[in-house]
């Protein structure tokens, strides 16, 4: 977290065989989102996923290979200090995708 931003640095790795996958910020469905520790909603504002990054960005995920991913998020709550859920929205093989990740802790 640095000011009001925050960058949530994750790895995705895709355990079955090759298949693309796109990544959505708060624009599309299933939104990538977070809650803060007051129940504050931030959905994300840009998102990346290997070397793209955008809105709605796409890739090949190698099967077994780690894939480098952010979310990023602006105007959060100064006084926040974990973030009680992340959900990340994303899209693969025609099925709606939302990954939860519970109590993470901000960096400042």
């Amino acid at each position: 977290m640095s000011g009001a931003n925050i960058i949530c640095n994750l790895l995705v790795t895709n355990n079955d065989q090759d298949r693309e996958l796109r990544l959505n910020n708060k624009d599309y469905g299933p939104p990538s989102r977070i809650f803060d520790d007051f129940g504050n909603e931030y959905g994300a504002d840009q998102v990346q996923i290997g070397s793209k990054r955008g809105n709605n960005p796409r890739t090949l995920l190698v099967s077994g290979i780690p894939t480098r991913t952010k979310l990023y998020f602006e105007k959060v709550s100064r006084q926040a200090s974990r973030i009680t859920l992340l959900e990340v929205g994303c899209y693969s093989s025609g099925k709606r995708i939302r990954a939860k990740l519970r109590n993470v802790p901000l960096l400042k």
